[in-house]
């Protein structure tokens, strides 16, 4: 990777890392255990058989704690990402945390008001995830 390539790439992820601490930011294993009341391969477990949404952020595997309630996974965030065709956590992260103009807020934010007619535009946005719309 050239010069310019490695700046490109650490902007990226510094303006991804922003983006995650405004939406609350992560927790690590043991903090994921201790609010389940799991052990840490118990988590791992559920993070492997896509029951958490997770990604490395500087090379530690990392949950956004956005995806929780006090205790447990919000449901609703778990059903959307196993319809998202990605194996990539972090465009996962970034679907929920980016704002929709239909929605009028983000994705995590609309699921988490539980709005029937918010849901539906969810739906309709995972369709579209990764497909150029015209609008």
């Amino acid at each position: 990777m050239n010069p310019k390539e490695k700046k490109v790439r650490e902007r990226g992820r510094t303006a991804f890392n922003r983006v995650i601490d405004e939406a609350g930011g992560v927790y690590n294993y043991q903090e994921v255990a201790n609010l389940l009341d799991l052990n840490e391969e118990a988590v791992l477990n559920l993070s492997a058989e896509g029951g958490l949404l997770s990604f490395a952020m500087n090379d530690v595997t990392v949950f956004p704690v956005w995806q929780f309630n006090k205790e447990s996974v919000i449901k609703e965030v778990i059903d959307i990402v196993h319809l998202l065709d990605d194996d990539c956590g972090i465009s996962k992260a970034l679907f929920f945390l980016t704002y929709d103009e239909d929605l009028g807020k983000t994705p995590i934010e609309a699921i988490k008001q539980n709005n029937p007619e918010d849901m539906k535009i969810i739906h309709i946005l995972v369709k579209q995830y990764y497909v150029q719309v015209a609008r």
